[in-house]
């Protein structure tokens, strides 16, 4: 038999029995498994938090020394039954979703510590009890006068020790940080409060979401919709109670009480949940409860800011709060409570996470647990990083609000060195964190202002404290390995990194940059690299375990090589850095690695733009001094002396200067003419090495220096032919050489350089004239006559040489002893100057200043007038006494003379005389002489009248005051008097400052009774006299009469104040008591105490009057000085005094006698008046208030319950449904006992198990019926007593005649409630025609009950019934037919009722109508007025981010927009039309031209959209001007810069009619100023006398009047001539016409290859055949001019032209200039040989002309064998000239040229690059050619393969790097770099640009060559899709030799050509072979094809 059959057998027929479970080992095995030491109040907690609990109450009884007895109280909603059901089943979890309990074990974590526990809970108790390992329970109704807390009781299995305060306060607080309801915490020891737990919190943040962020979990399970979080502030109050209690002592008050507070924020994270039926099934199987629709992730995100700037602020943290925030360390998980799984970040992570049955760990183990678990931990990481971009968006906005504004402000950031000492305020960094914006959104990453690292250190505290806050974020979402599952920390990393495709943000020294954009330090690097984001220092260091992660998943690097080059191309760098960056370069060479000289060419030397390529040579220091200026092309010497020779010269190529290249370069030097000591210098640098030199280098120096004034002598400096030797002393004036140091060297070179040693002739007749033994006056008087024929440099030597004799007032005679002066020196000979003593001109015959002698004179510089400085000085001792009253009085009578330049400030002389007999400086004495009492000085009496334009003042200005005063203070009363007398009357002026220097300083003189002589004190140690005599003993009192004691006042002195009062140690007993109390008001009025103070003295234990007196000055100065700082709730003082004679505080009594039947205080009656209105005092108690106070002492008869009842229906207005469901549970309503007395009391009962009396008596019996009266009955129907509700009378039969109808109606929401309708009948009831009270009330249920019951049934687009009422009255309709905004009833749609619409929403009711409903509104109903459309258009305009572009265009061709209608009546009419068919209000003087609107900006900008356009178009323009051209030139005739920039024709112009122009229409034309080239002059003209400016040339030659630019189009098509075509222009040769040897080698090329010209070209093209292109003759002139004539107008110019074809006689001559190009010739004899050609053959006759026959056999072009006949013109192939070996060059030096030309461009273009084999010519090759775009007009926008890309600045960059741009720029490189095989060069070399503007097919600047991504577009894009074609190759390579020659040869000319052929004929070889490794087909070669769509690329603007 089988294994079934027995099952089968026993379970047929034998007997039933019981698995039973031995539940007390049960409960010891799952307490086992829970590790945490407080687990009975975590689970309590928890329970408490799910029921909503606001508070918790944890009180422990005690025997004295330990507990016996713990009661744990929550505040939340009473056990229902089927939580009684729960209760006592195990395992039985809470089913509800939104609960954590899932395994229904954790109440039964009580029976840890107790037997027996009891709970109590709404009137319900419940006891558990033991038998045997069974546990029983017994559960009942209960009188429990505790009714609003459900209550555990825990008495002990044995007594238990106090658990440490400390360590349970930071279990509460641990415990506290994520409860949803829970907020307050109270723990107590015996009825004594130990500790008491508060947390606020703020109204959530949103922060918005980026949309590149995947908020979705990987199998999308979760989505993230929403983040916000809010702050929360934790408040602890606790005893500092030791470990080891003493609960005896606790009652005693001896501990201190510590108040800790903490401020944190939680983020949450808002998760909808998604998962599939069987997945739900599964979950619902394990955990009893099904997975939640929706939920929540939180994190405990620690702000960074002020409060923890300090490193140390968490290690100072309090003890308590070290497990809630968990920074630096690793963070936990929580399920509603700590868990020990670890985060791996610094964030506590609270989520409804799966966890073990001990709810210590997360559950991975079950499989569909672990992915639940997975899937929510996933979204913790992309919360984490939604967090951190949030913070990186503010660090971006501080460093850009405060950090990036420092910078700009500082001027000096670039040049440290330089930096100035001024200080700039700061900007506030507090200020700054108190307006950050919480609310941020990071869409776009704000743009970072850079900045050096120098900037970094120099806005520092900024820095520090901005790093410290980077590191802060870092550390915070740092991931290491979680403990004890290494699994969650890998989870959210992983989506913390792949949530968002950005690269994460970090702090690098130039701001906030996205991580792959900054680079790791390199030590060796950070002398040089300053503007390279680098992470700094702090960071990296404190950072260091994550940047390695990110370095070693290549997140970010350290700095290199490209790092350098984009930090030498972005700034210039200082000496120092220089140095460092050489040092590191010679580092990295010595390893042998390649050098670069990109290095070199990108490095510019400190503020110069000299890069370092342009350098050749360092300074030998030996030879040349390092102090002297060198060429720009040495090494500066503060760089190369710290390099030793060899170094420069192995490394970078550089040599020792040469001293001949520094003589050319220091004979340009302005000061080696002009500067002695520099030319001596000069000088001895070149005699020194001279010797040294080659004879050749000698000459060269000798022709240099002779042709400058070079040579120091007595006389400046001179040529050396015009300098003499110190031993030519012929005459003393003589140019003799004038050295230092002159030594035998210097004369050697003096004497090569030619300086004189005797003197000509010529010279010395000249110096005769001046000699001592002429007469001087004969020769003044001579050049006085021909002064008019002086020159300025003569003159200048009159000036400024000492040639002029001083009178001699000794008489003496001889020669010797004349004294001669510059002309400047001397003065007049009038009398004044000689008694004044000054240097007069030796003048022995009569002297006038208007003779021609002395004007003459004058002009030289002779002085009229003593110099302010002379005139001074002569007035001021120790010149003579008369001396000084002449000068004075002269200079008094001149002043005016001299007023100019007097500034009495900067007087130094003292010569003004004093009434002291001393003399003074302006500034220095006085006219006052008041000011004497303080020994100022005054000034004589005689001139005080004159002085004052001196700047003599009336009076010393305040500084001297007190600094006098300071240094010399008085020391007698009566000197004091005075001088304080003096001092008040000049206070005026004093500062603040003064007033503060003199309250400080002693210089009161009062008599020290213990000294004979007077002491100094202090004003702020003295007091003037009190009224009252007798208070002068306690006070040190001075008074020097009422004007002196002004000034003391203002220095400090006052009288006693009432703080000098208070400072008295004044009592009752004091002799002062009574005058202390009498005057105590005015002291208050002085002292001005603070809120705290003046509450303080008003309260007891103050003395009753103090009280009285200080509570009537709190009254009188409330609203000034305490309104601001009174918070009645904040008061924590009882100062009001009471009714009942007691003191109060404000929250604490009240003004309504009313209240005292229920025991509340009320204020003294003489304050009520002022109590309610200024403290805070309430007319009642709240409702917090009075529902404790009637829960905690109930009435307990029937009249004092009918008063209190009473009294609370008058205050039920401020009830909360939280009071009313409190109250309606507890037991508060006496009711009296059978057959008792009234006053008799039986029990109290609760509101819900009462009823109000029926009416109808036949039915109370039914019900327990209380009547207090009708007021006190109101109250209580509130908190829940109740007629018989709808459930109690449902069997009835009731109708609207029922006679209980109304109170059906009453009850009818609750009757809904029983009933419970489904969705259908619900909405029935709502919509007519139900009665509308049933329809309110039906309505009502259904709102509330919605997410409960109707939710997952309901679909608004499939409810079909009218249910929701509308604004407009009666209306109802259906959730699609009605909208939220009232906007849209503009356009007459429905919109909910307002009480509504905040809950509309989830009914399906939308904000406003779909696109689709309103282009049918608009469309079905338009607006027909002007104010109408303006409400609908504005409106449409909020919502045109919806509409499609089927809706545009719908609208479009729709006529809906009113426009008024011209009428003759008074009356306005609309008319519909098109949007396309008017126009915005664009410029109303053209309004009536067009039919323009405008509703404004918002519906503006809604039509626009429709097609309404801003102006008219181009066509329009155009029709305006054919029919309204005199009109609209009058309307703006004035303003022709207005006409042009309106009247804009940029169209085609094809759809447009031209109009006949009359003879006398005129339209406007240009004539250019030729004056101001930037300036145009407006004129009319007809259309006969305007050209197109076709041609600039033309126009610029003949200036005639041409059409404006934007109006070319149309003027050409009403008939305006072409320029070009009008001028008609002559070229004329100039010079001698010559065979030269280029003109003969240009016309044997010619002629050889005439035939090449015409290939591909029929007969009827050609004007002139090859026979007459082989008898072309060139020849050379100087120049050409061309001849312009245009109708009357001729002009004749020269210019640019270098080729040019004429006949003469009976042949033809091609006349080239000598600078001539070959693009100029092949269009000359393009423009002979064809009738027609285009810039395409011009570019392929160049190449014919230049490249080697060989190229072009290679190429496909071959010369034709006999005259063009059609067989000519068969393609030729090509192939078989693959493998023909190079034609050798007719040259001796062919091979030379090879290598020459192959080495060059090796060492030019290779990687290691070494330019010393063709420095020569690389360093000349720094002009432009071969139309370079300058540098400044391009800008680079990325780069590509390792390419650079480049447009023009009006390029936008999408013409390069759009998408569809890829594909054939890779195809280009490619090219490019396959062509730079060829040459070999290297990549680094290409770049690539786009310019529209330019026909510069490439170009080479300083060897880098740029190629036109245009031209290859436009030649070669579409034939080279699939692979580069035989002519794309050809063509680019032609273009590589051209750009390649321009390294040797600047302009194009024939050594050009010779370059450019070689290197096509050297470099073809490689190229065929290239073409074999890239298999193209040598196919053959036709020049149409060739040149196809080349003149639309060079035509293209």
């Amino acid at each position: 038999m089988s294994l079934d059959t027995f099952r089968n057998q026993i379970l047929s027929s034998s007997s039933e029995g019981r698995v039973e479970v031995n539940q007390r080992d049960l409960i010891d095995k799952i307490l086992a498994r829970y590790s945490c030491k407080f687990v009975i109040y975590r689970e309590l907690m928890q329970n408490s938090d799910d029921a909503e609990s606001s508070s918790v109450k944890i009180i422990f009884k005690t025997n004295g020394s330990k507990i016996t007895r713990i009661l744990f109280k929550n505040n939340g909603f009473a056990f229902r039954s089927e939580d009684w059901d729960r209760l006592v089943k195990i395992a039985e979890g809470n089913p509800d979703e939104q609960k954590i309990g899932a395994f229904g074990v954790g109440f039964y974590s009580l029976f840890s510590v107790t037997e027996n526990p009891f709970v109590s809970s709404g009137g319900q108790g419940m006891a558990f009890y033991w038998r045997g390992k069974q546990v029983f329970t017994k559960q009942g109704p209960i009188d429990d006068d505790d009714k609003g807390w459900t209550t555990f009781l825990m008495d002990t299995r044995e007594p238990l020790e106090v658990p440490n305060i400390e360590e349970f306060t930071r279990f509460l607080v641990n415990s506290l940080g994520f409860t949803e309801n829970l907020q307050d915490v109270s723990m107590y020891i015996d009825d004594v409060l130990i500790i008491q737990l508060s947390k606020k919190m703020k109204e959530p943040t949103l922060v918005e979401i980026a949309p590149s962020f995947n908020t979705f979990s990987p199998k999308n399970m979760f989505h993230l919709t929403s983040v916000d979080f809010r702050g929360v502030q934790l408040d602890v109050k606790r005893l500092l109670i030791p470990a080891k209690i003493n609960i005896k002592q606790l009652r005693s008050n001896m501990y201190q009480t510590v108040e800790e507070s903490i401020l944190f924020r939680i983020a949450n994270g808002n998760l909808d949940v998604k998962v599939s039926k069987e997945f739900s099934a599964k979950m619902e199987r394990i955990t009893k409860k099904k997975p939640p629709n929706n939920t929540l992730i939180q994190m405990i995100f620690a702000e960074f800011d002020e409060r923890n700037l300090s490193s140390d602020y968490y290690k100072n943290l309090s003890p308590i709060f070290k497990d809630l925030i968990s920074y630096p360390e690793q963070g936990k998980i929580y399920i509603g409570f700590p868990t020990n799984q670890t985060t791996g970040s610094c964030s506590h992570l609270a989520a409804r996470v799966i966890p073990t049955m001990e709810r210590e760990l997360i559950d991975f183990a079950e499989q569909t647990l672990a992915e639940y678990n997975n899937e929510m931990l996933c979204l913790a990481g992309t919360l984490s990083r939604i967090l951190y971009e949030f913070e990186m968006a503010q660090m971006t906005n501080f460093y850009n609000g405060i950090i990036s504004s420092d910078i700009e402000n500082n001027e000096e950031t670039k040049r440290p060195e330089k930096s100035t000492s001024k200080s700039r305020p700061k900007r506030s960094l507090y200020k700054w964190l108190k307006k950050r914006v919480l609310h941020f959104n990071f869409k776009k990453r704000t743009p970072i202002v850079q900045m050096t690292q120098y900037d970094f250190e120099k806005i520092s505290p900024h820095r520090k404290w901005l790093e410290k806050w980077a590191t802060y974020a870092i550390a915070h979402f740092t991931y290491n390995s979680s403990t004890p599952n290494m699994q969650v920390s890998t989870i959210a990393e992983t989506l913390f990194s792949t949530c968002l495709k950005q690269n994460m943000l970090i702090l690098s020294t130039q701001g906030v940059l996205p991580i792959s954009n900054v680079r790791l330090p390199n030590p060796k690097m950070a002398g040089f690299i300053k503007t390279i984001p680098i992470v700094p220092k702090t960071l990296l260091e404190q950072c260091n375990a994550f940047f390695s992660k990110a370095k070693e998943i290549e997140l970010i690097v350290e700095l290199g090589l490209q790092d350098v080059l984009d930090e030498l191309k972005s700034r210039t760098l200082s000496d120092e850095e220089i140095i460092n960056l050489l040092r590191w370069w010679i580092s990295c060479l010595s390893k042998e690695n390649h050098f670069d000289t990109e290095l070199l060419k990108f490095t510019r030397i400190s503020d110069s733009s000299q890069t370092l390529n342009t350098i050749q040579f360092y300074l030998n220091s030996d030879k040349i001094p390092s102090d002297i200026d060198i060429p720009f092309e040495v090494l500066p010497y503060n760089i190369s002396k710290n390099f030793t020779g060899q170094e420069l010269e192995n490394r970078f190529g550089w040599t020792e200067l040469p001293l001949v290249n520094w003589a050319k370069y220091i004979v340009k030097k302005p000061e080696l003419e002009s500067d002695f000591k520099f030319a001596e210098k000069v000088h001895h640098v070149i005699a020194k090495n001279l010797d040294n030199v080659s004879q050749e280098d000698k000459d060269i120096i000798r022709q240099l220096f002779v042709e400058k004034k070079c040579i120091p002598t007595e006389f400046g400096m001179k040529f050396p032919n015009e300098s003499y030797f110190q031993s030519v002393d012929l005459f003393p004036n003589l140019p003799t050489i004038k050295f230092q140091d002159f030594t035998s060297s210097i004369r050697r070179l003096m004497e090569y350089l030619g300086v004189r040693m005797i003197v000509e002739l010529k010279l010395i007749l000249k110096r005769l004239v001046n000699r001592e033994d002429c007469y001087h006056i004969h020769i003044i008087k001579y050049l006085a006559s021909m002064s008019d024929d002086l020159n300025e440099d003569e003159k200048n030597i009159l000036k400024n040489e000492s040639i002029w004799p001083k009178e001699n007032l000794l008489g003496l005679q001889s020669t010797e002893e004349i004294q001669r002066f510059v002309i400047g020196d001397l003065y007049i000979p009038s009398r004044s100057c000689r008694e004044l003593g000054l240097p007069i001109i030796d003048w022995n015959v009569e002297w006038s200043n208007n003779s021609k002698e002395g004007k003459f004179l004058i002009e030289l510089g002779l002085q009229k007038y003593p110099k302010l400085e002379t005139i001074l000085k002569l007035a001021a001792p120790p010149t003579d006494s008369k001396i000084r009253e002449l000068a004075l009085k002269f200079f008094i009578d001149n002043f005016n003379v001299y007023s100019e330049y007097y500034k009495p400030k900067e007087v130094n002389i003292a010569f003004l005389p004093c009434s002291s007999s001393n003399y003074a400086k302006p500034l220095e004495c006085f006219i006052n002489d008041e000011c004497t009492i303080m020994n100022f000085q005054t000034i004589r009496k005689d001139l005080r009248s004159k002085v004052e334009k001196f700047g003599v003042r009336q009076h010393p200005d305040h500084d001297e005051l007190v600094k006098r005063l300071t240094e010399n203070p008085p020391h007698s009363k009566n000197k004091a008097k005075e001088i304080f007398e003096y001092l008040n009357s000049q206070q005026k002026d004093f500062t603040y400052s003064d007033w503060n220097i003199l309250n400080n300083f002693e210089f009161i003189p009062i008599q020290d009774e213990n000294q004979p002589n007077e002491k100094l004190i202090k004003p702020c140690e003295c007091f003037f006299k009190p009224k009252e005599e007798s208070l002068n003993e306690f006070f040190l009192c001075v008074d020097f009469g009422t004007k002196a004691n002004e000034f003391l006042a203002k220095c400090g002195v006052k009288e006693p104040s009432p703080d000098d009062f208070v400072r008295l140690s004044i009592d009752s007993s004091h002799k002062l008591w009574n005058l202390y109390i009498e005057k105590y008001l005015s002291i208050l009025k002085k002292i001005n105490p603070n809120l705290e103070k003046i509450l303080e003295l008003s309260a007891p234990p103050t003395d009753p009057k103090i009280r009285e007196i200080s509570l009537k000055y709190f009254i009188d100065n409330f609203d000034n000085k305490y309104l601001k700082y009174y918070k009645s709730d904040d008061v924590d003082i009882a100062f009001l005094p009471c009714s009942n004679s007691n003191y109060a505080k404000p929250s604490e009594c009240f003004i309504s006698d009313s209240c005292m039947i229920m025991n509340f205080q009320t204020i003294r009656e003489d304050l009520r008046s002022k109590a309610g209105e200024k403290f805070g005092v309430q007319q009642h108690p709240n409702n917090e208030k009075l529902v404790k106070r009637l829960t905690e002492n109930p009435p307990q008869n029937k009249n004092e319950a009918t008063k209190v009842f009473e009294y609370l229906n008058t205050q039920q207005n401020g009830f909360t449904d939280f009071d009313w469901d409190t109250l309606k549970n507890f037991e508060f309503i006496p009711i009296q006992g059978e057959n008792k007395p009234d006053e008799t009391i039986n029990k109290l009962i609760r509101p819900c198990d009462c009823f109000f009396k029926l009416k109808e008596e036949s039915l109370n019996e039914f019900f327990l019926c209380i009547d207090f009266g009708t007021k006190a009955n109101e109250f209580l129907a509130k908190c829940g007593v109740k007629e018989p509700s709808s459930d109690d009378f449902i069997q009835l039969s009731i109708d609207s005649s029922h006679k209980l109808w109304n109170l059906y109606i009453k009850k009818y929401l609750n009757i809904l409630k029983k009933i419970n309708p489904n969705l259908e009948t619900i909405l029935e009831l709502a919509a007519p025609p139900t009665d509308p009270k049933i329809r309110e009330m039906a309505l009502k249920y259904f709102i509330e009950q919605f997410d409960k019951n109707y939710l997952e049934d309901y679909n608004s687009a499939e409810v079909n019934i009218a249910f929701l009422p509308c604004s407009n009255s009666n209306t109802y309709a259906k959730p699609s037919e009605c909208f939220i905004n009232d906007r849209c009833m503009i356009m007459n749609f429905q919109t909910i009722r307002k009480d509504l619409r905040s809950k509309a929403e989830k009914f399906g009711v939308h904000q406003h109508p779909n696109h689709e409903m309103l282009v049918k509104r608009l469309i079905e109903n338009p607006p027909q007025d002007k104010n109408e459309a303006m409400g609908v258009f504005e409106y449409l305009s909020s919502q045109q981010g919806n509409f499609t572009d089927s809706d545009w265009d719908n609208l479009k061709n729709f006529e809906f927009i009113p426009i008024q209608n011209e009428s003759q009546s008074n009356e306005i009419n609309y008319k519909l039309i098109k949007p396309r068919d008017c126009f915005f209000k664009f410029d109303e003087s053209l309004n009536e031209f067009f039919p323009c609107v405008d509703f404004g900006t918002k519906a503006n900008t809604f039509l626009a959209k429709c097609g309404v356009n801003d102006e008219p178009s181009s066509a329009d323009f155009a029709r305006l001007l054919l029919s309204s051209s005199h009109k609209l030139w009058n309307l703006y005739k004035n303003d022709i810069k207005k006409y042009l920039e309106k009247i804009k024709i940029n169209e085609n112009l094809d759809n447009i009619t031209s109009g006949k122009m009359k003879d006398d229409d005129k339209l406007i034309a240009i004539k250019v100023d030729p004056n101001n080239k930037g300036k145009n002059n407006y004129s009319l003209a007809s259309i006969k006398e305007i050209y197109i400016n076709d041609e600039e040339v033309y126009q610029r030659a003949l200036n005639p009047l041409v059409a404006p630019k934007n109006l070319e189009s149309l003027y050409k098509k009403l008939g305006c001539k072409s320029l070009y075509m009008s001028v008609k222009n002559s070229v004329v040769p100039y010079g001698t016409i010559q065979k030269t040897k280029y003109s003969q080698q240009l016309q044997r090329i010619i002629r050889e290859r005439a035939g090449l010209f015409y290939l591909n070209y029929s007969e009827k093209e050609i004007r002139n055949d090859k026979e007459w292109l082989k008898k072309l003759k060139v020849r050379e002139i100087e120049y050409m001019e061309t001849r312009y004539k245009l109708e009357s107008i001729t002009n004749n110019e020269r210019n640019n032209i270098t080729a040019n074809i004429q006949k003469s006689m009976n042949s033809w001559i091609l006349y080239v200039t000598p600078n001539s190009n070959l693009i100029d010739v092949s269009q000359h004899i393009l423009n002979n040989i064809f009738k027609s050609h285009d810039s395409k053959d011009i570019s392929y006759s160049n190449t014919i002309l230049t490249a080697p026959l060989s190229s072009l056999k290679h190429m496909g072009i071959l010369l034709p064998t006999s005259s063009l006949q059609q067989d000519d013109m068969k393609d030729i192939d090509i192939k078989s000239f693959e493998n023909e070996k190079l034609i050798t060059i007719a040259s001796e030096n062919t091979q030379d040229l090879r290598k020459f030309l192959q080495d060059s461009i090796k060492s030019r273009y290779s990687n290691n690059i070494n330019c010393s084999s063709i420095k020569t010519f690389l360093n000349k090759n720094q002009i432009k050619y071969c139309d370079i775009i300058p540098g400044y007009s391009m800008r680079c926008v990325g780069n590509s393969h390792n390419i650079e890309l480049y447009v023009s600045n009006d390029v936008d960059q999408s013409e390069i790097l759009s998408q569809s741009r890829i594909a054939p720029l890779s195809q280009f490189i490619n090219m490019l770099k396959d062509l730079a095989s060829v040459f070999e060069v290297t990549s680094k070399a290409i770049h690539i640009f786009y310019d529209n503007g330019v026909n510069s097919i490439a170009f080479n600047r300083d060897g880098e060559l740029f190629f036109n991504f245009k031209f290859y577009l436009g030649l070669h894009e579409q034939e080279s899709k699939t692979k580069p074609t035989i002519d794309a190759m050809t063509y680019w390579f032609m273009i590589y030799c051209h750009v390649l020659s321009h390294n040797f040869v600047e302009l194009h000319n024939s050594e050009f050509e010779y370059y450019y052929s070689s290197f096509a004929k050297i470099y073809m070889q490689n190229f065929l072979e290239l073409m074999k490794r890239r298999k193209i087909i040598l196919k053959t070669f036709n020049i149409k094809t060739f040149w196809k769509n080349f003149s639309r690329i060079l035509t293209r603007n």
